[in-house]
């Protein structure tokens, strides 16, 4: 069975499944915030035809199951603790629906675990990931499993349709852990004097460096503690940003080890090491953190006496200059004030902004459109002068890379292209957070290499990463205009595409999704259905507006016929046609 025939399978009973790679991990890029993204909904089913995906996870509350995750390996097994625990619960015979489990990279062979299938007492119940005893994990509504059905994760014991329902001491032991997790209360390990929780962009690089040193995918455990014993030391000795890294590590911790490890014991587990790690540097060097940024000289004495060199001064000190830039209005007057085009009517140069808009009003063909008319010439649209035609980047973080190679070509033809196959468009369908030093560096090597004039990142929350709130204005603000910052001083343009909030009344920038993006952009191409699209004729009406701070804007009409997916999903082969004209509503 595909793993989309088994997706399908699951899906019809009403289950959330999710894809998976090969090593059990989400694949993240389809489902961004891994098995909180399931879906039972069979337009997602595309998901499992995706090059990335291997297998198939489910998450059991969906269908109002729990799944007892039993290790079998080890001196004391979880059948040994079962056993103790409720006398004859120690044999998967006792537990009616059971599925073994193989041993990570070895899909043959004697299981060397099970995932004994319960039924709920209550449907309704939530029930988090908890350790029901030691060797035994359970998963329903707080997480995942490899759903059977996958290879090697095959029923030994009945099946899906036959789960028993949980006793009462499975029940018992879940709710009186749950209930204890929410008496815990965790102390804020950063409410510290003068406390710095700079912007990500001011951090001082070792601190980034030591940010960028756990590895998520490998040893989650070991990595962080290296990680938060080198902050804890930049923390003391000033280090711009380490006391941020430390608040943004513990949540990627958590997220990182949330599939097999309950939060709050994720949590402890950072705190552990987070208070290990003050304790060791506090105690080998005294300094009062409250006194870190109020001399200069005591900043340099501290970096050069803990093997600092004079660069590493510079480098903290120079993340805070003492004044801003000032211009006198002689100089104003002599700069060039040439408002300059990219595409007459529709972008100047050199500006960033969104592309913005309601599901299904075609934002990412719009975008397509419009690298197709920088990387050739050819008019945006047919009907907008291309002013500046050079390399054009495109960051693509969903749909895939066979459906966007496909419709690419399909675009140029509407347009009158034959050949896109020399167009300088260059295209990247990996992700990485806005901030880290994978996008970054993927930026800079864009920038000296290619000189782009157009670099499109598509879709916001595809990149927009954990490092900064997405409801805080004013970290989102700074998130933006950093990842901006290079484009701007490059001269180029970047357009990030974004949704509009759903059910909102408000018109023009207020209605982009997540704080701060409408107080950014300083142009946009913002677009709405005039009337609900056709998807059995591939017919969608549009409305969209192109504007910018710097000119005013206009508003056009744009209806679509971009022809209908096949039965498995895939991208159309017709032509795309196109009606353009300019609306006054």
């Amino acid at each position: 069975m595909t793993p989309r025939e088994l997706a399908q399978d699951l899906m019809a009973r009403g289950a959330a499944v999710l894809p998976l790679r090969s090593d059990k991990s989400p694949v993240t890029h389809l489902v961004h915030d891994g098995f909180h993204d399931a879906s039972s909904d069979t337009r997602d089913l595309w998901w499992f035809e995706h090059e990335d995906t291997e297998m198939v996870g489910l998450v059991p509350g969906s269908l109002g199951l729990i799944v007892l995750d039993v290790d079998t390996k080890g001196e004391r097994s979880g059948i040994d603790e079962l056993n103790e625990i409720a006398p004859g619960w120690g044999h998967n015979d006792a537990w009616g629906a059971v599925v073994g489990t193989p041993s990570y990279g070895r899909p043959y062979g004697r299981p060397t675990g099970y995932h004994a299938y319960l039924a709920k007492p209550i449907t309704a119940e939530h029930i988090g990931n908890h350790d029901l005893c030691p060797g035994v994990n359970v998963r329903s509504d707080a997480g995942y499993v490899v759903a059977p059905g996958n290879m090697a994760y095959e029923f030994t014991h009945g099946d899906l349709t036959g789960c028993l329902l949980a006793p009462d001491w499975v029940m018992e032991r879940l709710r009186a852990a749950a209930k204890a997790e929410a008496e815990v209360s965790l102390d804020d390990p950063y409410d510290i004097p003068d406390a710095r929780m700079e912007a990500v962009h001011e951090w001082h690089p070792k601190v980034t460096a030591a940010f960028s040193s756990f590895d998520p995918q490998g040893d989650r455990h070991t990595s962080m503690t290296v990680a938060v014993a080198a902050l804890c030391n930049h923390e003391l000795l000033g280090y711009p940003g380490a006391t941020r890294a430390l608040f943004i590590l513990e949540e990627n911790f958590t997220k990182a080890v949330r599939d097999r490890s309950d939060e709050w014991a994720a949590r402890r587990e950072f705190r552990r090491a987070l208070d290990g790690g003050r304790a060791r540097v506090r105690s080998t060097v005294s300094i009062g953190l409250e006194e870190r940024d109020k001399d200069r000289q005591f900043v340099e004495q501290i970096i050069l006496e803990h093997g600092g060199s004079q660069e590493d001064v510079e480098k903290v000190l120079s993340q805070h200059p003492s004044h801003l830039r000032m211009f006198t209005m002689r100089e104003l007057m002599a700069s060039d004030l040439t408002l300059n085009w990219l595409v007459r009517n529709v972008m100047v140069v050199p500006t960033y902004g969104q592309i913005a808009g309601e599901k299904k009003t075609l934002k990412t063909y719009l975008s397509q459109y419009l690298a197709v008319a920088v990387a050739t010439g050819e008019p945006f649209l047919r009907q907008f002068p291309v002013e500046k035609q050079g390399n054009v980047v495109m960051f693509v973080g969903e749909g895939g890379k066979i459906p966007w190679t496909r419709r690419m070509p399909r675009i140029a033809e509407s347009v009158g292209i034959r050949d896109i196959g020399d167009a300088p468009i260059h295209a990247v369908f990996q992700t990485a957070p806005l901030l880290s030093p994978a996008f970054k560096g993927t930026v800079e090597t864009a920038i000296e290499q290619l000189d782009p004039v157009l670099t499109i990142i598509d879709p916001f929350y595809a990149y927009h990463g954990s490092e900064t709130n997405s409801a805080n204005i004013h970290e989102e603000g700074a998130l933006l205009t950093a990842v901006a910052a290079p484009f701007i001083e490059h001269g180029s343009n970047l357009l990030i595409v974004n949704h509009f909030k759903k059910g909102s009344e408000s018109r023009g920038i207020n209605r982009i999704t997540m704080a701060g993006s409408g107080e950014w952009v300083d142009s946009w191409i913002f677009t709405e259905e005039r009337e609900s699209a056709d998807l059995n004729s591939g017919d969608f009406y549009i409305a969209a507006e192109f504007g910018s701070r710097q000119w005013g804007g206009s508003r056009w009409e744009i209806d679509f016929n971009i022809g209908v997916q096949n039965a498995m999903g895939e991208e159309p082969d017709s032509p795309i046609h196109f009606e353009l004209r300019r609306s006054y509503s």
